[in-house]
C-alpha cells in the first residue's frame, strides 16, 4: 500500500456519536485553518450532512448546537451548510464555516451503519 504525505491535520470523526443517531462526535476548526474538507463515506439510507457550531454562550451548561449558514455577498442572501453527501468530499473554506466546535448532522438515523468521516484541515 502507498504511503502518502498529509500537509494538514487529519481528523476522525465518529459517526454517529456513541449512544447517538443523526448527530457525529465534535470536533474543531482552528482559528488558523484555511479550508476543510470532509471525507464522508456513504451513509445509511443515501443520507446527507449540514453542519452545525456549539453556541459558545451555552457551552458550559447544556450543549445548544446552531445550523451555519453563509452569506453569499453577491447574491445578498443566506444559505445554510446542507447537503453534504455521501461518498464524496466537500471542501469548505474557513470564511465560510468561522472556526470553532463543529459536528456534522446526517438526514437520517445511522446508527445501524456507524462510519468514520475523515475532516482533513489545511493550514
Amino acid at each position: 500500500m502507498p504511503k502518502f504525505m498529509w500537509p494538514a491535520q487529519i481528523l476522525q470523526v465518529a459517526m454517529p456519536l456513541l449512544g447517538d443517531t443523526v448527530n457525529s462526535a465534535p470536533f474543531v476548526i482552528p482559528q488558523s485553518c484555511r479550508e476543510s474538507s470532509f471525507h464522508i463515506p456513504t451513509l445509511a439510507g443515501g443520507a446527507s450532512c449540514s453542519l452545525q457550531a456549539l453556541d459558545f454562550q451555552n457551552a458550559e451548561t447544556s450543549p445548544v448546537w446552531r445550523q451555519v449558514f453563509v452569506f453569499n455577498v453577491s447574491g445578498g442572501t443566506i444559505t445554510q451548510l446542507t447537503g453534504m453527501a455521501g461518498n464524496q468530499v466537500t471542501t469548505l473554506p474557513t470564511a465560510a464555516t468561522g472556526v470553532g466546535n463543529f459536528r456534522l448532522v446526517a438526514t437520517g438515523d445511522q446508527s445501524g451503519a456507524p462510519v468514520i468521516i475523515t475532516v482533513i484541515l489545511a493550514f
